[in-house]
């Protein structure tokens, strides 16, 4: 027997904990201790001993694993994964036009509305809808373009703010470069231990909207 995960459920395992984010509602929660272990060896793609397999069921009865006779392909039991931060882009040097600062506070103004207005689900899925729209942009980075619409944005921080709005503030940056052709990722992270969650986003291991040091600090637990 082999398990799959639900889907709309991603997950990441720090030292003694697995968390858990449902899509649908935007809740996350952490596995009891006792399921750490064989959760964790089931991420890594290995059979489940014998001993495991009850507690891996109880997960499927809990709606969080799904149990199947076909060996599932690796990636779907592995968590969210992307070059880890190493620097943050340096757009100081960049003086966008002001209608580029407008377009960026009233892009920022729309997700704060659907932050509050519509289901997580929701956004994530209108922020995949831009995705082809960037695999069809130019294929090498423009590090230009980027540093223009980043910004942009940190104008609009000004203006708008960005205390305990990090979602939002991201989902409409990487919303905007995808717009412009640019494929960038959406990454949501969590701290175990206080429990803390953040969100930001990256060109390949280049932080747009936070200082790497900081994005470091939390595993990342889904990227879109």
């Amino acid at each position: 027997m082999y398990f799959i995960l639900r889907s709309g459920l991603s997950f990441c395992i720090s030292v003694d904990r697995v968390i858990l984010l449902d899509h649908a509602i935007g809740r996350y929660f952490a596995l009891p201790p006792h399921f750490h272990k064989s959760f964790s060896r089931w991420a890594t793609g290995a059979q489940p001993a014998d001993d495991e397999l009850d507690w891996l069921g109880k997960l499927v009865n809990e709606g969080i694993l799904i149990a199947t006779s076909q060996r599932p392909h690796p990636g779907v039991t592995k968590s969210a994964s992307l070059p880890p931060p190493d620097m943050k882009l340096d757009a100081r040097h960049c003086h966008p036009p002001l209608t580029s600062i407008v377009a960026a506070i009233l892009s920022r103004l729309l997700w704060l509305w659907r932050a509050k207005h519509w289901p997580f689900a929701r956004m994530i899925g209108r922020l995949g809808e831009l995705a082809d729209h960037a695999d069809r942009g130019p294929s090498r980075r423009d590090n230009g373009k980027l540093a223009h619409i980043t910004r942009s944005f940190e104008y609009a921080d000004l203006i708008v703010g960005s205390h305990d709005r990090c979602l939002s503030r991201s989902l409409a940056l990487a919303a905007a470069c995808r717009k412009r052709g640019l494929p960038t990722t959406l990454v949501i992270g969590v701290q175990a231990d206080p429990f803390a969650a953040h969100c930001w986003v990256q060109d390949g291991s280049t932080v747009l909207n936070e200082k790497s040091d900081r994005a470091k600090m939390f595993l990342p637990i889904m990227v879109a």
